[in-house]
C-alpha cells in the first residue's frame, strides 16, 4: 500500500465517523420524539420521503445516463 492510499483511507475513515455518530444520534432522538407525538412523526416521514425520492432521481440520472443522451444527438 503506498502512502497516497494510506492518506485517503485515513482521510475518509476520519470523515465518515463523526457524521455516522451525528446521523445515529439524530436519528435515535427522532425516533423517541416520534413516539411520542404526531406530528414530528409525520414531519420525520415527510423528511425521509424527500430524501428517498431525491436519492432516487440521483441514482436514475446518474446510472441511466440521461444527461449524456441529450448531448449524443
Amino acid at each position: 500500500m503506498d502512502l497516497d492510499l494510506a492518506l485517503k483511507v485515513v482521510a475518509w475513515a476520519m470523515a465518515i465517523t463523526p457524521l455516522t455518530v451525528f446521523i445515529v444520534i439524530s436519528a435515535y432522538m427522532m425516533l423517541g420524539a416520534a413516539e411520542d407525538d404526531d406530528s414530528i412523526k409525520g414531519i420525520m416521514m415527510l423528511g425521509v420521503g424527500i430524501f428517498v425520492i431525491g436519492a432516487g432521481l440521483l441514482a436514475m440520472t446518474y446510472f441511466a445516463g440521461f444527461s449524456t443522451a441529450w448531448f449524443m444527438r
